[in-house]
């Protein structure tokens, strides 16, 4: 899903925009199971980057929907076209 020249003029002129529909009711679904209600804070011991525990890639079955949003393709277009690089030049990271 490419974003409108509205949403990437909102982007960089504000910092933000809107897209409707942008991920499936699946994945949104499955965020809202398991991720709202995910706990709070280091449970693990290990240092959480200030995440509250939700972590790319996520290797909790519970939140193993984070990987997908992270890597959902239209997700990849959008910071593609906003940062204005070709997908394989993104790099992801926590």
């Amino acid at each position: 899903m490419a974003l409108s020249a509205e949403q990437v003029n909102s982007w960089r002129e504000a910092g933000y925009c809107f897209a409707d529909d942008f991920l499936p009711s699946y994945l949104v679904d499955l965020i809202r199971k398991n991720c709202c209600n995910a706990p709070r804070g280091n449970t693990s011991g290990k240092s959480d980057n200030g995440f509250n525990g939700l972590l790319f890639p996520s290797l909790d079955e519970s939140t193993s929907c984070l990987n997908e949003v992270t890597l959902y393709p239209d997700i990849i277009e959008a910071c593609s076209q906003l940062l204005g690089v070709q997908p394989h030049e993104l790099m992801l990271s926590q």
